[in-house]
Order: structure tokens, then C-alpha cells, then sequence
């Protein structure tokens, strides 16, 4: 499971800019996160999906590391 309060914390002190993406997505475990371009990060029967909005631009690498940080990810 993913603390999308903390992750929002996180990625906003690295220049993110963070919004909450449950009318996009439908699910309220979500966030667009956009810093060069936007990606969306959600969370759905517990398995979590990253994908930029624009192209199939991997994600930035401060955004994985902050996904795979243990005060934000919970097995």
C-alpha cells in the first residue's frame, strides 16, 4: 500500500508539483504528478500503476525513489 499523503510530501520538498486525481481516475488513491511532465501514480486492488499522460516517457527517477521508500510504500 502506498501513503499518498506522505509521497505527496515528498515529491512536492523535490519540486512536484501534486494534485489529487480521484475525478480522473475514479479511484482516490491517485495523484498527478507533474516536475518536466505530468505522470499519474494510483493504486487499484493493490497494485500500482505509474504512467506519464503524454508518451511512454518512463517516469522520473526521484518519483520511483520516492514510491520505493519505506515510509511511503507498505507491503
Amino acid at each position: 500500500m502506498i501513503d499518498f499523503a506522505r509521497l505527496r510530501e515528498l515529491l512536492e520538498a523535490k519540486g512536484f508539483r501534486c494534485t489529487p486525481a480521484q475525478e480522473v481516475t475514479g479511484t482516490p488513491n491517485s495523484l498527478i504528478v507533474v516536475k518536466d511532465l505530468p505522470f499519474c501514480v494510483l493504486e487499484r486492488a493493490g497494485v500500482v500503476h505509474v504512467f506519464s499522460l503524454l508518451d511512454d516517457t518512463p517516469p522520473p527517477r526521484e518519483l520511483m525513489e520516492a514510491l520505493l521508500s519505506p515510509e511511503v510504500y507498505r507491503a
